[in-house]
């Protein structure tokens, strides 16, 4: 998949190849993955290319899970955090490294019975590719208390909470929280992020969140959603907050290809109509597909977030099959 990543960014293949390695912890990126020892991908592939058209251009980040092969839950979780500082360091966002530990404690229960009851890893790592900066998405106990774990997590980052803690209440119950995120550089440019799913379905609104019901949000749905109703993992919402004050600054709606039955070809023109339509920045390439087949890469999921003032972004993201 560093191939195409090469391709399609621009950037150099030693510079992905050295970004894999810190986003793994030096596990191996490229052969054959067994299903179940990495859950970013449904094939096992422990990495992602996720590439975002807006409309002055498409920025793009690799995303990892670290120690995937590493059998032992516990090993695994801490290696995984130790894999955390160095990402910081490749991403030069240094200046998150207490916000980012601080969610680890806060989502994260550390004792060994609780870590062994995730049935894979307990946090993914993203590097920007070209610009400073660094993701954590850090995933809450299994089972009753992951709401609860937002919402201390909520309270101990943002200092005006109020409105990501009446989202949760919002959300908690009838969603399942597939995790957190916390997106940036520094303090002053970063995003404090909630993911989830719907237990069973419901309409948009149910959220209560304007964003995710403008239309452009319901025309891109309607065009990946080409066999109609679809199980509720087929989407993944998220909702981010502007870290320095608390307040609302994008939501989105991601739809898992595999899912929602949609084909590698259906996929791109998607992408293609979207692209136009919204309108985007063009794709780096107007017809990928060659690349995509020749070099056996996919597209996992398609999402479109919307920022208020209506300002869009198209994330693609691209695994290795």
């Amino acid at each position: 998949m560093l191939d195409v990543a090469a391709t399609l960014t621009g950037r150099p293949r030693e510079e992905l190849s050295a970004q894999a390695r810190v986003l793994l912890h030096d596990a191996p990126s490229e052969g054959r993955h067994p299903p179940g020892v990495s859950d970013l991908n449904a094939n096992g592939s422990p990495l992602q290319l996720l590439l975002s058209g807006r409309a002055e251009r498409w920025a793009s980040r690799l995303i990892g899970d670290p120690c995937f092969d590493e059998p032992d839950a516990v090993a695994r979780a801490h290696s995984s955090r130790a894999a955390l500082g160095a990402a910081l360091a490749a991403g030069r966002a240094q200046a998150l490294t207490s916000h980012l530990m601080h969610t680890l404690d806060v989502v994260v229960p550390w004792d060994e019975a609780s870590l062994r009851e995730y049935p894979t890893g307990i946090l993914r790592l993203a590097l920007p590719l070209g610009t400073p900066g660094v993701g954590l998405y850090a995933s809450p106990p299994p089972g009753a208390g992951a709401w609860d774990a937002a919402r201390r997590w909520v309270r101990a980052l943002l200092p005006q909470p109020e409105e990501a803690l009446r989202l949760v209440s919002t959300l908690a119950p009838g969603c399942r929280l597939l995790g957190v995120g916390l997106e940036g550089e520094s303090p002053a440019r970063a995003r404090a992020k909630l993911y989830w799913r719907l237990e069973a379905p419901a309409p948009l609104s149910s959220f209560e969140l304007p964003l995710l019901e403008a239309p452009t949000l319901i025309a891109f749905l309607t065009s990946v959603l080409v066999r109609g109703a679809v199980p509720p993992r087929a989407l993944t919402f998220s909702a981010g907050f502007e870290l320095r004050t608390g307040t609302l600054v994008d939501a989105k709606a991601d739809v898992c290809t595999r899912s929602a039955g949609l084909s590698l070809e259906q996929a791109v023109d998607v992408l293609r109509t979207q692209t136009d339509v919204i309108p985007l920045h063009p794709f780096p390439l107007r017809d990928p597909l060659p690349l995509l087949h020749a070099r056996r890469v996919g597209i996992g999921c398609l999402g479109l977030g919307i920022a208020p003032g209506g300002v869009h972004r198209l994330n693609v993201y691209l695994f290795q099959q």
